[in-house]
């Protein structure tokens, strides 16, 4: 990154002029601020500070002398001093939050564009996005929602899919669960396939089309098996992200259940992956892992059979014990442990909302899960409205499987 056209260009002068206490405002307090850093033992000509503030002509600044800049002002590299930027200046208008690596470009400019379908501007802000960013998922999310709302959207997933960025960002890190007039799945057969190269992506986005088809109620695609079969038994689960995981062992059981040949000896196998290899994953990751396995179940009226495994619901006690709702996943988790909870009756904890804000992609199950949860809370005549409004929405919006929750 050159360092001259970023956001930290700026922050980094008036860092040094407030730690060296010189005002920098001709050529001669760079001779000034060299000996204050001479005399804390860091180096550096006056020369090569007056073309850093500008009072010579710029050159290429070297990562060392910008290591040793860093250093001065208290950072053991660029990096740590770029993370301390971006967390004290996160919630500042006047700040791009380091998301792109051009300063005159931030998140409000970019939502504008693509409001405006600025296809030339939306591409140079696509260019310089810092995907490693703390927060790119922020934009991810952000782009999600303004493609499932354009007026445009096949214009602009068509932008999106050109570049390499735009499918990063998009077909790679949002997920629209709810599908809304399937636009999702069938941008992801229209326009990702084709592009889609690791067996990892390939095996992630089948197996969605395979779990949407499913709780829609619609047929399976035997390609979308084959494709699934195809890559499993190329890729080594340990080498799997959790949510991909998830995902397999969730196709597994609603593959079966939709073929007829279903065998309550496959779910006790499932179940046992399941905890096997969720002894080495963090709760968050474990919520996930549980979440999709547990919607299949129910999905497929298999739930009550797959709970008597008593360390599969050990398993789903300590989840939701540790949890603080902060996912889908941990939310679906909240609503069966509230349904098979009788057991730890005193100790039970106050059901919660969702607390993250990424639940745009997902507004329909967690809207469902939730008042399914409630409805375990609630009194008779509240239960009773619940349910009638709850079967009507959860029916037309593939959430159905909440109802098998309720349903003893």
């Amino acid at each position: 990154m050159e360092i001259y056209q970023s956001i930290y260009y700026d922050q980094l002068k008036r860092d040094l002029v407030q730690k060296s206490g010189v005002s920098m405002t001709s050529f001669s307090d760079t001779v000034l601020l060299a000996a204050h850093m001479e005399a804390a033992k860091y180096s550096i000509s006056a020369h090569t500070l007056a073309r850093f503030f500008g009072f010579l002509p710029s050159r290429k600044l070297y990562p060392s002398t910008l290591k040793i800049i860093c250093n001065y002002l208290g950072f053991e590299h660029f990096e740590a001093y770029r993370n301390f930027v971006q967390q004290t200046r996160s919630r500042s208008l006047f700040s791009t939050n380091g998301l792109f690596e051009n300063e005159s470009y931030s998140s409000q400019s970019f939502e504008m564009a693509i409001q405006l379908m600025d296809l030339n501007e939306i591409q140079e802000h696509l260019n310089c996005i810092d995907f490693t960013h703390e927060k790119i998922e922020e934009i991810a999310h952000l782009t999600g929602f303004l493609v499932r709302n354009s007026a445009q959207q096949n214009r602009l997933l068509e932008l999106l899919i050109q570049t390499s960025n735009g499918r990063r960002l998009f077909f790679e890190r949002f997920v629209d669960e709810d599908d809304p007039n399937d636009y999702f799945s069938l941008a992801l057969q229209k326009y990702y396939f084709k592009e889609a190269k690791s067996s990892n992506n390939k095996l992630f986005y089948n197996c969605y089309l395979i779990a949407n088809a499913s709780y829609h109620r619609k047929k399976i695609n035997e390609d979308w098996v084959s494709a699934v079969k195809k890559e499993m038994n190329k890729i080594d689960y340990g080498q799997l992200h959790f949510h991909e995981l998830s995902r397999v062992f969730e196709t597994q059981i609603l593959i079966d259940f939709q073929r007829g040949g279903f065998s309550r000896n496959a779910i006790t196998t499932i179940q046992d992956e399941v905890l096997i290899v969720m002894r080495s994953m963090d709760n968050h990751a474990q919520a996930w892992v549980l979440a999709r396995l547990l919607k299949a179940l129910a999905f497929s009226k298999q739930l009550s059979y797959a709970m008597q495994n008593s360390d599969f619901y050990k398993v789903l006690v300590d989840v939701h014990k540790k949890s603080d709702v902060s996912s889908i996943g941990e939310l679906i988790v909240q609503l069966v442990f509230s349904r098979y909870a009788e057991k730890e009756s005193n100790e039970l904890k106050v059901p919660m909302t969702l607390k993250s804000h990424y639940f745009q992609n997902e507004y329909n199950t967690r809207l469902s899960t939730e008042a399914a949860t409630k409805y375990f809370y609630a009194k008779p005549d509240e239960q009773e409205k619940t349910l009638s409004i709850l079967q009507n929405f959860s029916q037309k919006t593939g959430t159905s499987w909440v109802l098998n929750v309720i349903n003893k």
